[in-house]
């Protein structure tokens, strides 16, 4: 499986993941939690594995570092929204509307990087790259989810839009 399959899939599954949270009861507190902690360390171990090993790789192309350096801003903008529904309770008024800018930050993230990255990507990597590149992020997204095992593992810098992982 290349790249692109396993980022598709991944796309998928968070896409469900956040599906199943906007159905999920408003007083149904603890279910949100556990969705949420879910999404918040798949995302994680997602987008730092995406850009070790196929954003680097686009970034040393000059015709895909700037959509390569675009998507690492859409990470960024994740990582902040994460961190805000981190720092609010599932209860707080404001928490639904924010998860609801998080999925369509992430939409919007996911058809361009499908789309127009993906094609951009085909024609500058060869099929070795995006193989050896599903191998990198396979190993380095399977660590970081071992790391991310309990929501104490993720810190929130003080900057929240930066998360790193111990």
């Amino acid at each position: 499986m290349d790249i692109f399959a396993l980022l598709k899939q991944d796309h998928g599954e968070v896409r469900g993941l956040i599906k199943k949270l906007q159905a999920l009861d408003d007083l149904d507190i603890s279910q949100k939690e556990q969705v949420f902690h879910k999404i918040n360390k798949e995302l994680t171990a997602h987008s730092r594995a995406e850009e070790h090993a196929l954003y680097s790789r686009l970034e040393e192309h000059e015709s895909t570092r700037g959509i390569s350096l675009e998507a690492e801003e859409e990470h960024e903008l994740v990582d902040h929204l994460l961190a805000k529904l981190h720092g609010l309770p599932v209860t707080d008024y404001r928490w639904n509307s924010v998860v609801n800018v998080l999925k369509e930050s992430l939409n919007h993230h996911i058809e361009g990087e499908e789309g127009e990255m993906f094609s951009k990507a085909k024609r500058v990597l060869t099929r070795e790259d995006l193989l050896s590149a599903a191998e990198e992020f396979k190993g380095e997204k399977a660590e970081l989810l071992r790391k991310l095992e309990s929501p104490s593992q993720l810190i929130y810098s003080s900057q929240p839009d930066i998360i790193s992982t111990h």
